[in-house]
């Protein structure tokens, strides 16, 4: 989704993020403008020279992230519009192993017996 609520220091700059629970939170919470939202303030985790490092802030989680790098902002590509369905591992490999036996079927008759 495209939002702005990750903020400080990146004002009026929107950005793609997949849906956490800061932005869960701000939504709860009838989205709230910057200085009124739920958890601002609260520490997420340190940076790695000690600095606090609070919700809603721009930093994106890196490898040695402690504590909650989920609330932090998760960046994405445009086609982060595109996710409608959260589907478990096991469900997407069904259907992509359905749709490649139809595809086979169909284009060489090929048929898998099960």
């Amino acid at each position: 989704m495209e939002t702005e609520i990750f903020d400080p220091g990146w004002r009026d700059s929107p950005h793609r993020v997949v849906r956490n629970s800061t932005y869960s939170k701000w939504e709860e919470a009838g989205r709230p403008p910057s200085g009124q939202r739920p958890g601002e303030g609260e520490q997420i985790s340190p940076f790695p020279n000690g600095e606090p490092l609070y919700r809603y802030s721009v930093a994106a989680p890196w490898k040695t992230m402690e504590d909650n790098w989920e609330a932090s902002p998760l960046y994405a590509g445009a086609t982060v519009e595109l996710i409608h369905d959260l589907k478990s591992v096991a469900e997407i490999v069904d259907e992509i192993e359905v749709t490649a036996e139809a595809a086979l079927e169909r284009t060489i008759g090929y048929r898998i017996d099960r």
